[in-house]
């Protein structure tokens, strides 16, 4: 049995879904069986899941890529980001340095992101 974990994606209400290593994106709903795609469906891995009643199935197993190591990472740095900008009222510089200084990814990001995290929130930079 696989495991899952679900976690807030890059667009507002969306969802990755964490099987093993690698994401999914969700494909479908139908009968209340969520269908699921590899994140790089796009760059042609065919990798496919679904979800029924909370178990887990993995349809077709086999990636055509390796687990990008910093994925996780990436993606936690991000979602924290999200959380502080919209809970904190602390100024955006003052939130991203603050979460960057934390994170042991927080010295790949460029300022860019920090612009970034100001379209998630109703406030200037």
């Amino acid at each position: 049995m696989f495991k899952l974990e679900i976690e807030q994606g890059k667009k507002r209400n969306s969802k990755i879904f964490r099987i093993g290593d690698y994401t999914y994106y969700q494909s479908s709903i139908a009968k209340g069986v969520i269908y699921l795609k590899c994140s790089n469906f796009q760059r042609g891995c065919r990798s496919r899941a679904l979800v029924n009643n909370g178990e887990v199935k993995v349809t077709h197993r086999r990636h055509n890529h390796v687990i990008e190591s910093s994925e996780r990472e990436v993606t936690e740095l991000k979602n924290s980001l999200k959380e502080e900008a919209i809970t904190s009222k602390l100024p955006l510089r003052e939130i991203f340095d603050e979460v960057c200084n934390r994170s042991s990814y927080g010295n790949h990001v460029s300022v860019k992101s920090e612009r970034l995290l100001g379209s998630f929130i109703e406030r200037p930079i």
